[in-house]
């Protein structure tokens, strides 16, 4: 792969998620490239990266493509085509992450782990979309269909592909550096939870003394900690201001309906003013308290009514 990057060329014409997205990358980690939307073959030749058109992958030309015959399927139980974000991402994406990432200190194993956040959870659901297969729970289209908001209506005056394009990868050198920055967050974040988890010793109340991204960590060390899996059912930790926060935990690291356990329906704000209680959310996923010793004796109050 060469070093340097100047020249980039894709198709022209309606854009997709996949080609924006690749635009992204490739300008996120080398910000001076020129990237030409083109279909004239001789211009293939003079660039140093083709991506989505040309028929060819072979990463030690810089020819990235999916539309030929034999274009590269994901290893793995799912067996996802790649997309041309896919590849990029594959040969570019370790790269890009150690450019965004170049304020701070990071190790193999934070890239490696910010790889698969980003690939897991929006690479693979572009190539998915992309090569028109169904999504698996957990993906969304929604990013897909956001990036489709840029095209151009069909009865605006024709010309202005060029411009959208440059708007739609402008939003995802945005988002991509976002969640690269995210992903390292939750990494961090691991941590933190191990160790709340390890303390909890499999109660049912986990207490984190920083707000904190939980979510991930805990179903991820649920994961790979069998004998602690479905056993916590809240997590107390900093809310607002002083204010600290009753957390019920989902079902699964993707649900925002299902719980393991809610604050009972029974309760309300004005009944337990006196037990600090300020805040209980209509959908009982969490509440707000006056402080963490009252957040954790409500939780234990909770789960004693459940049982």
């Amino acid at each position: 792969m060469k070093k340097k990057i100047r020249k980039a060329v894709t198709h022209d014409g309606k854009f997709h998620t996949d080609d924006v997205f690749s635009a992204g990358i490739l300008k996120t980690l080398y910000k001076d490239v020129q990237i030409t939307r083109t279909r004239d073959e001789l211009m293939f030749n003079n660039a140093d990266v083709v991506f989505d058109i040309g028929m060819v992958y072979d990463p030690y030309r810089n020819r990235f493509d999916h539309h030929q015959k034999d274009s590269p399927i994901r290893e793995g139980a799912r067996g996802i085509p790649y997309s041309t974000t896919g590849l990029i991402w594959k040969h570019f994406g370790k790269e890009t992450i150690k450019e965004v990432l170049s304020y701070t200190s990071v190790d193999e194993k934070e890239i490696n782990y910010v790889w698969g956040i980003i690939d897991e959870e929006i690479i693979q659901p572009i190539d998915i979309y992309d090569n028109g297969m169904d999504f698996y729970p957990g993906a969304s289209l929604k990013f897909q269909k956001f990036i489709s908001s840029f095209l151009p209506s069909w009865n605006i005056s024709a010309g202005q592909e060029d411009m959208r394009f440059e708007q739609a990868m402008t939003i995802c050198k945005i988002f991509l550096q976002n969640e690269i920055s995210r992903s390292l967050s939750l990494y961090k974040a691991r941590e933190v939870v191990e160790e709340a988890m390890s303390g909890a010793g499999g109660v049912p109340i986990i207490e984190i003394d920083v707000r904190i991204p939980w979510i991930r960590a805990l179903f991820d060390i649920e994961e790979e900690k069998p004998e602690l899996k479905g056993k916590a059912k809240f997590v107390v930790l900093p809310g607002d201001g002083d204010l600290w926060q009753i957390s019920s935990i989902p079902a699964n690291p993707n649900s925002n309906i299902a719980y393991r356990m809610k604050i009972p329906s029974s309760w309300n704000c004005e009944d337990l003013v006196t037990e600090g209680v300020k805040f209980i959310h209509k959908k009982r996923h969490f509440c707000t308290v006056a402080t963490k010793k009252a957040a954790i004796k409500l939780a234990e109050k909770a789960i004693n009514k459940e049982e």
